[in-house]
């Protein structure tokens, strides 16, 4: 299937711990993008080589993304991310091979409304 990137991107958060990002776009729809390839340490990458290595790995949410993070704790895996009615998904995220999981759905950990 074919996936696009709609309207720009508002906010976003990386890890390089986890070797991932989170991005948020104007549509509302939450890109989950990771650091393809190699460890980081052992490639010595530089900042802009990460960036040319980051792709898609997943969409997370409803299409109604106001913000997004990613744990300050990188081994909980965790990204939160709040939507626009004041709902809050918490999904956890595991990268396991090198293909893509564009399709796979995402682990939601919990819902919470504030």
């Amino acid at each position: 299937s074919q996936h696009r990137w709609t309207g720009a991107v508002t906010r976003m958060d990386y890890s390089y711990e986890m070797r991932a990002a989170v991005a948020v776009m104007s549509s509302g729809r939450c890109a989950l993008l990771r650091i393809s390839g190699g460890d980081t340490e052992e490639s010595g990458d530089t900042d802009t080589n990460v960036a040319e290595r980051l792709r898609l790995d997943r969409w997370l949410g409803d299409g109604d993304a106001a913000c997004a993070a990613l744990s300050p704790a990188p081994s909980s895996r965790t990204v939160a991310v709040g939507a626009s009615n004041g709902v809050v998904r918490l999904y956890r995220v595991d990268f396991e091979g090198d293909t893509s999981s564009v399709d796979a759905p995402p682990t939601l950990l919990r819902t919470l409304s504030l």
